[in-house]
């Protein structure tokens, strides 16, 4: 907890790596205030410039529709910001359902007017998304966190913001703009609308793809009672070409206000104030002409009335067309594929050569020799994107492995304990013994094996094991000393390639795991192009490296 003079901090609301958030009050001023402190004075130089940034245009710009800046210092060389409170929640709170019509309506004005006037002082926003838009227990509604924000003609072809509300134009490595601004408070528009967000997928390659290249689900297709004019005003805000977009903050705020004339919407902050102490009694508009749902099937036309006589082949035909479709049915389901045999798991599969193993029964489990604290500290690998080479390098017989040679002394044909760090499937020679912890016996005592340690997240770590006089009946492996880690950042994005293959899209939810050697990382981009560097990594490494796409 830090301390501030003039200032009672009692509550931190959140922490962060490098700056966390506290509830304060102002003696001077007599009234409670948001603190955003650096409190880790290691913090890179662009997080302080964040501060900087939103210190300078919170403090010369002063907007009922801005969470406005009150005051900036700093304490031991760190600074900090102390904010306007907003007593309330975020719209992210509110919007986990669609709201209704008039309010999505009455909170997009106020951002469009807190946008209008960041804009007329040359200033983007770059990071407009519910989190960052405030909605006050009186009603008011006010964007806040301008981090991000750039001067206009100071605008880079870099990625600033959130991703999922990221307009199309920063995907395709190109400059911002107001419209980019106007793009995603279209994005929240959108989910204020239906309670989903427009471009969400279940990675972040195919999130980007889905901004750059698709049209998201019409509004009215997800929610009929969506006015014609309010669903061609939500395509307008998304759409891909920024001139395609409305031309300023001012133009979609008259578009929005039109709406309200046109509809007779009153809506004003006691209506929302309304909506938040309770939304299911809350009293809707109801709109007199909702839009059809949008459906797949063509329009059907107008068929001419048929004669009388024709009315009696009507049974006939319909026991014959059911006949059909039986008969379609039927040969459908006798030449269909059949379901596809189950695969053993890698546990029941027999061994070969004699060999006998199985994992070990949880009343006869052992614990594991004492872990390090540099061992226990280590981030958990859990949450990385599973590679599509540590998927086949699993999968195959003979993957590329880390080797770790090992000898022990001992009392031959014993039972070994296996055990590694974090679980792992075991292999010898291609065979299955299970997955760690387990007990495995060798058939020939005089035999050096090659145990192979598979696991996800990671490359396959090889240990070779004499199994002759054995010495100690446990065999214990951390796999992550036996690794190295990259560390790759991407300018404006990436999609990384490792050794020719695909891994996942930057920014990466972990560093790269790989195994000690030379290995080819690619970084590839759709408009500006790829760029490859080669890396040695050895065992405990934690290397960094980085690709600026716009350089040649």
């Amino acid at each position: 907890m830090v301390a501030i003079e003039g200032y009672e901090i009692f509550a931190e609301l959140r922490r962060g790596p490098w700056v966390s958030v506290f509830k304060a009050f102002d003696h001077q001023n007599q009234r409670m205030v948001i603190i955003k402190a650096l409190t880790e004075p290691a913090a890179p130089l662009h997080v302080r410039e964040q501060l900087r940034v939103e210190s300078e245009i919170g403090r010369r710009l002063v907007h009922p529709n801005l969470r406005q800046v009150h005051a900036a210092g700093g304490l031991d060389d760190n600074p900090y910001l102390v904010l306007e409170y907003v007593e309330g929640g975020t719209l992210a709170e509110v919007v986990q359902r669609p709201l209704p019509i008039e309010l999505c309506v009455w909170i997009a004005k106020e951002v469009a007017r807190a946008l209008q006037a960041l804009h007329q002082h040359g200033i983007l926003h770059r990071d407009v998304k519910p989190k960052n838009i405030f909605v006050a227990s009186t009603g008011e509604v006010k964007l806040a966190d301008l981090g991000l924000a750039v001067d206009l003609d100071e605008a880079q072809r870099n990625l600033a913001g959130t991703m999922a509300y990221f307009p199309p134009e920063i995907v395709l490595g190109q400059a911002a703009t107001e419209a980019s601004d106007l793009f995603s408070l279209g994005a929240v528009l959108y989910e204020m609308l239906t309670g989903e967000a427009p471009f969400a997928d279940h990675t972040q390659s195919a999130l980007l793809h889905r901004i750059a290249n698709l049209d998201p689900t019409p509004v009215e297709k997800l929610r009929p009672q969506i006015p014609a004019e309010l669903a061609a005003l939500s395509r307008k805000l998304l759409a891909k070409a920024p001139e395609m977009r409305f031309a300023c903050a001012a133009d979609l705020l008259e578009a929005l206000e039109h709406f309200e004339r046109r509809y007779e919407l009153r809506t004003n902050a006691q209506k929302l104030v309304s909506f938040l102490e309770s939304p299911e009694t809350y009293p809707a508009v109801k709109y007199d002409s909702p839009v059809e749902p949008v459906s797949a099937r063509p329009p059907a036309t107008k068929k001419k009335q048929t004669a009388r006589p024709l009315r009696r082949l009507v049974p006939a035909t319909a026991l014959v067309l059911a006949s059909i479709s039986i008969g379609l049915l039927n040969i459908q389901f006798d030449h269909a594929a059949p379901p596809p045999a189950e695969t053993k798991n890698a546990a029941e599969m027999p061994p070969k050569g004699g060999d006998t193993a199985g994992e070990i029964p949880q009343s006869e489990s052992a614990a594991a020799p004492p872990v390090s604290a540099a061992e226990a500290s280590r981030p958990p690998l859990t949450a990385m994107p599973v590679p599509v080479a540590a998927r086949d390098q699993e999968n195959s017989t003979a993957p590329p492995v880390t080797t770790t040679a090992m000898n022990y002394n001992g009392v031959p044909n014993r039972r070994i304990l296996i055990m590694s760090e974090p679980r792992a499937s075991v292999y010898v020679e291609g065979d299955s013994l299970g997955a760690t912890p387990l007990y495995w016996q060798p058939a020939a005592a005089t035999r050096v094996y090659e145990l192979h340690f598979a696991v996800q997240s990671l490359p396959v770590v090889a240990a070779e094991v004499v199994a002759a006089a054995l010495e100690s009946d446990t065999l214990y492996l951390n796999l992550h000393d036996e690794i190295g880690y990259l560390e790759v950042a991407v300018n404006p994005w990436g999609e990384i390639w490792v050794d020719g293959r695909a891994y996942d899209t930057t920014p990466l939810a972990a560093p790269l795991a790989l195994s000690p050697g030379l290995h080819e990382i690619s970084a590839r981009h759709p408009r500006l192009g790829t760029q490859t560097q080669r890396v040695i990594v050895a065992k405990g490494d934690t290397l960094r490296r980085f690709f600026d796409l716009f350089l040649p």
